[in-house]
């Protein structure tokens, strides 16, 4: 499944590990290289993860608080079940001191999520990671499982004016990038067309001596790529105390 052709699509966010960086909109956006904003300036950054492994366990409103004294305006939520009855306190509490919910991490079809979406009438892209159940014979039998199973997801992300991003983590084979692309690519056959790609190096089980060669490849159907600090072999997820700079990758 390597070297699967491209088409292009806009990329829209970078993720750092922690952060989120929404990127420069390519050409066909109407925004120009000389008023695009710095990749890491602090209006490209939208934190990551910080729901379930905040140590003092902080509620919607003082998350949304914390956010705005870091200067940060921009959310992807990550949740666990113990945050499903302040969903609404979350949008609420992130709307009221203008932050943006960018991304909604989005394990399954979940109606709960889909309703809060649409009550405050906000379009976070839904990151769906892979299906431990879905199995297949063959690469085509598990892309066109796959397919079933992220279609419906992807029409429900239409109907809300949101994109899906398939996020590499749970299931190894969906964790491969190239099998990503031709997911996407059979379900733009179906014409739908608001699927791409959440890099995450943080389940990545690849080098980055890959990665070069890997980016060019999926570039062009980027969502998001969550940045963490790699180490250059594996084992690549470092300890969290690790000072290794996370940006030289994309400078």
């Amino acid at each position: 499944m390597r070297n699967l052709p491209a088409l292009v699509v806009a990329a829209s966010i970078i993720s750092l590990f922690g952060l989120c960086l929404p990127l420069v909109s390519r050409a066909s956006d109407s925004v120009s290289r000389a008023t695009a904003p710095d990749l890491f300036s602090k209006e490209n950054i939208a934190a990551l993860w910080i729901v379930p492994y905040d140590a003092k366990k902080r509620g919607p409103e003082d998350r949304a608080q914390m956010l705005r004294e870091l200067g940060l305006t921009k959310l992807a939520y990550d949740w666990r079940n113990e945050h499903i009855p302040t969903f609404d306190a979350e949008i609420e509490a992130m709307q009221k001191h203008g932050v943006e919910i960018t991304a909604w991490w989005y394990p399954g079809r979940n109606t709960t999520i889909l309703d809060a979406i649409k009550r405050h009438g906000i379009h976070p892209q839904l990151w769906v990671c892979g299906s431990r159940p879905i199995k297949g014979t063959t690469d085509a039998e598990r892309i066109e499982a796959e397919v079933a199973r992220i279609r419906v997801i992807a029409e429900d992300a239409v109907a809300l004016g949101c994109k899906v991003g398939l996020y590499n983590h749970r299931e190894p084979w969906f964790e491969e990038q190239d099998h990503q692309i031709a997911i996407i690519e059979r379900l733009r056959r179906d014409g739908l067309t608001n699927v791409g790609i959440v890099f995450n190096f943080h389940h990545w089980r690849g080098s980055l001596a890959e990665f070069p060669a890997l980016f060019k490849r999926i570039q062009l159907y980027l969502l998001a790529v969550n940045l963490n600090g790699m180490r250059a072999v594996p084992p690549s997820i470092p300890a969290y105390a690790s000072s290794a700079p996370t940006s030289r990758n994309w400078r």
